[in-house]
């Protein structure tokens, strides 16, 4: 039972652990697409009626000051920068001398503008273009790359490149993270005590039920030697009534059968063969003794 227990709890233990793991990736997951749609809904609101005009992205520059008020109120926000499908960066809110130059699409700007689907992650930000947002003390930043759709939806004709401080919500990630582990954690440990009742309480019942069965057989073995002494008794009885009738042949029996276990003596048959041919046992009526006498 202690081995069988000890090895529940390591089965236990492992699915407890791979449970967690991917309660824990599937919420940051869904954390993460929670704040790209977020963030991306917000910055398309504030920014597009200004800078999308058609199928075209252009910023008039009296705009600008208004945009990066609008901008701040969203206080997470680091950077929003404004990219053109040819890779120029017509509108950002930080080191505007880089408005107007053209950059290497990287892999998620790109996949964002040539799939037209939005691209999140949590990151380092990279080097180049974003270096003013390296410059700003941020290790880690929530990149999110959202397609600026033509007027029709099936293109992009940029996309939007989005940097907001991830503190609050991997804060938010952390205490969920705590609460998935505290909860799968007790689950397990609920569903373990309750497999090690039930197996102790199985064990007692299978102990109880193999002494019941041991005392049983105690008791049939015990039956059948007293079956078998009455046997042999009235066996005994009945040869010592024969003599008893007709003393010629008085004690025949008896002589038979010491002859018959001399010759199985003599050819080694075991214990149980021996005493198919009846084994000498002390007499226990009147009439055996007087038998054994007389064929002595």
């Amino acid at each position: 039972m202690r081995v069988f227990l000890v090895a529940s709890a390591v089965i236990l233990l492992c699915g407890a652990v791979i449970v967690t793991l991917m309660l824990t990736s599937t919420l940051r997951h869904q954390t993460v697409s929670d704040a790209q749609r977020s963030l991306s809904q917000y910055v398309d609101g504030v920014l597009r009626d200004e800078l999308v005009h058609g199928d075209r992205l252009t910023v008039a520059p009296r705009v600008s000051a208004e945009l990066d008020r609008k901008i701040r109120r969203q206080s997470d926000l680091v950077t929003v920068k404004v990219w053109r499908s040819d890779g120029v960066l017509i509108w950002t809110n930080r080191a505007k001398d880089r408005i107007g130059k053209r950059f290497e699409l990287d892999d998620e700007l790109g996949e964002a503008i040539h799939e037209n689907r939005s691209v999140g992650s949590i990151g380092q930000p990279g080097t180049g273009e974003d270096d003013v947002e390296r410059g700003l003390g941020f290790t880690r930043v929530l990149e999110v790359y959202a397609p600026v759709s033509s007027s029709d939806g099936r293109r992009a004709i940029g996309a939007y490149e989005i940097y907001a401080d991830p503190r609050p919500m991997e804060s938010f990630l952390t205490g969920r993270k705590h609460v998935v582990w505290l909860v799968v954690g007790l689950v397990f440990l609920a569903l373990y005590a309750t497999l090690a009742l039930l197996v102790r309480t199985a064990s007692t019942t299978l102990r109880r039920q193999t002494l019941a069965l041991k005392k049983r057989s105690r008791e049939l073995m015990e039956s059948y030697r007293r079956l078998e002494l009455s046997s042999v008794e009235a066996i005994e009885t009945l040869n010592a009534t024969v003599d008893a009738k007709d003393p010629y042949t008085a004690g025949h029996s008896q002589r038979v059968q010491e002859i018959a276990l001399a010759v199985a003596r003599e050819l080694q048959l075991d214990a149980g063969q021996l005493d198919a041919f009846g084994s000498p046992r002390p007499c226990t009526t009147s009439a055996s003794c007087a038998s054994q006498t007389r064929s002595s």
